[in-house]
């Protein structure tokens, strides 16, 4: 498990909690933080709805923006508590899911925990800045029925310093949450496989897309046939065929 902070506050849950439930069912959770500070500090919870885009970018937005927005289905029972120092405190949260028989697949929010101190940092040309250090959780509710596709938007080579990596741009265009890790396996030009590459895993949500990247830079050089494959699970698995030049 990943660890959360905003200056001295710790989120203890998991980054993402997953639910599973039908439509008009309710569900309850409970998120964790601790603060590790010597003073009490102040939090406050919102909510917001948020997408990746390929490269690399990552949208926050108001509930309600995307599609699959279960925004408007969580609610909390206070929007901002104090934590005293050292101190472990529960966040409660209730989703309750709509009576709609057309629901499938993954639907999600963020929940926003801002520390509630505001240090002024003083800057070169006279100004000041106002910073707030914040933690964004997903919470996500899975509803039997969901499709799992992708698209593979683009993909090649790229130099980073001394490192060789071939990206894939990724789009999910079905309706579930898919954690993909993709690999990639060499061929040379005889058929043979020569080895297998992983990038790390990142959760792909339905309209999102990202780029993987795998490092080949271990790869002798040559000319091979690559094979992207990528597993979206319950038997899922995506793949694309690739000529990669290495130096």
């Amino acid at each position: 498990m990943s660890v959360a902070q905003a200056g001295n506050i710790v989120l203890v849950s998991d980054m993402t909690t997953a639910h599973n439930a039908a439509p008009g069912s309710i569900v309850r959770g409970i998120l964790e933080v601790r603060n590790t500070g010597d003073e009490a500090e102040s939090l406050s919870l919102s909510l917001r709805d948020f997408a990746t885009r390929a490269p690399d970018t990552r949208d926050v937005m108001d509930t309600g923006t995307t599609d699959r927005s279960m925004g408007s289905w969580l609610s909390m029972e206070q929007d901002a508590l104090t934590i005293p120092p050292g101190q472990l405190r529960s966040i409660p949260y209730q989703i309750q899911v709509p009576e709609d028989l057309d629901l499938e697949g993954t639907y999600w929010t963020i929940l926003m925990l801002e520390e509630g101190s505001t240090p002024t940092v003083a800057t070169a040309n006279g100004l000041s800045l106002m910073q707030r250090s914040r933690i964004a959780t997903r919470v996500l509710v899975n509803v039997d029925g969901g499709s799992r596709v992708v698209t593979f938007t683009a993909s090649g080579l790229e130099r980073q310093g001394e490192s060789t990596l071939f990206y894939t741009d990724i789009e999910n265009t079905g309706t579930t949450a898919l954690p993909l890790a993709p690999k990639l396996e060499l061929y040379d030009q005889q058929g043979h496989k020569q080895a297998t590459y992983r990038s790390q895993q990142a959760t792909l949500y339905p309209g999102s897309s990202w780029r993987y990247s795998i490092d080949l830079t271990a790869a002798p050089p040559g000319d091979y046939t690559a094979i992207l494959i990528a597993d979206g699970g319950a038997g899922a698995l995506f793949g694309a065929r690739h000529p990669v030049h290495l130096d």
